[in-house]
């Protein structure tokens, strides 16, 4: 079976002669350089000889354009914190208009998912998008977006509508230049930041949005869940054939058996494939194999992997799965 084989038959509940595999991780040194982030994702890629390839671009680039400053990125994940951004007071919102996919830091993006896919002619690419609301914390910081929907929704909503103008654009943009699909994170999806009214007024319609963009044009996309404790049946009724969470209060088994796709992940991407050594991480990965099997499952990290991981222990995880 070649790579793309493995996954259609993932997808459609078929036999697989293995685990489908993939992992990732950020590139904070240069994810604001487009042909050096395309060449270390494909280096990475083809390394690991992995099934498809979710794109890394920096985390603040979805909201860069409206003015976002950055500061140094964390040292253990590589993800880059909010240093300053547009918003302060509630009229602030009203201030984010829409954005073109061709131009500034989408722009950049779509030029290395194009290397990626010149490089790379037959892999599956899943482009990295956050959700408006996601998108929207980002700017202003999560408390004082909270905040600002609570007292000042109609300012919000407007910011929530040009966002995802931008995203669902964004989204034709990454199909038509090479995408396979997209990787859609949220990071509302738990630890009772929304109450369930609050997510279907200010998350699901609009993540519908992107998601529906999608319909006819992509059989592999994937939704990733972002917090602990997160409210899984919320997200059971959204149209996307795969999904994945960081979440370790909810087990792959127990996803899966509530999920009706593919779950993804398994791979502790802060705890024994980073710290333990290789001969253990194969014990572990062994028993989570014995235990997933391979239908409706693909092994991967539940998040982004930790930047000290061990390239033996990455091995030693490619080799047992086969």
């Amino acid at each position: 079976m070649n790579k793309c084989e493995r996954i259609q038959a993932v997808l459609h509940g078929k036999p697989v002669d293995r685990t489908a595999l993939s992992f990732w991780w950020h590139y904070p040194e240069i994810d604001d350089r487009a042909e050096l982030l395309a060449e270390a994702i494909v280096r990475d890629y083809r390394a690991y000889d992995l099934d498809f390839i979710k794109m890394m671009p920096s985390g603040m680039y979805g909201v860069e354009d409206w003015g976002c400053q950055v500061g140094d990125p964390d040292p253990v994940l590589g993800f880059k914190r909010l240093l300053d951004g547009p918003i302060h007071v509630p009229e602030d919102w009203r201030k984010i208009t829409p954005r073109s996919p061709d131009q500034g830091a989408r722009g950049r993006e779509l030029r290395c998912l194009e290397l990626v896919r010149q490089a790379e002619p037959e892999a599956l690419i899943l482009q990295t998008v956050f959700s408006p609301l996601t998108s929207a914390a980002k700017l202003a910081g999560r408390d004082l977006l909270l905040k600002h929907l609570r007292s000042s929704e109609p300012a919000v909503m407007t910011a929530l509508e040009a966002i995802t103008r931008s995203e669902e654009a964004y989204v034709d943009a990454c199909l038509e230049r090479g995408a396979t699909g997209i990787f859609l994170a949220t990071q509302f999806a738990g630890e009772s930041l929304l109450t369930e009214a609050e997510h279907q007024r200010w998350c699901a319609p609009f993540e519908a949005r992107l998601l529906a963009r999608l319909r006819g044009r992509s059989e592999f996309s994937l939704l990733h869940l972002h917090g602990q404790n997160i409210f899984l049946d919320r997200f059971l009724r959204y149209s996307v054939p795969a999904l994945s969470w960081e979440d370790e209060s909810l087990t792959m088994a127990e996803g899966r058996r509530r999920f009706p796709g593919i779950v993804v992940g398994g791979l502790d991407r802060t705890g024994w494939v980073v710290a333990e050594r290789p001969e253990v991480v194969r014990t572990k990965t062994r028993a989570l194999l014995q235990e997933m099997g391979a239908k409706r499952f693909i092994l991967a990290p539940g998040c982004v992997m930790a930047l000290q991981t061990p390239p033996a222990n990455l091995r030693a995880v490619r080799e047992l799965v086969g």
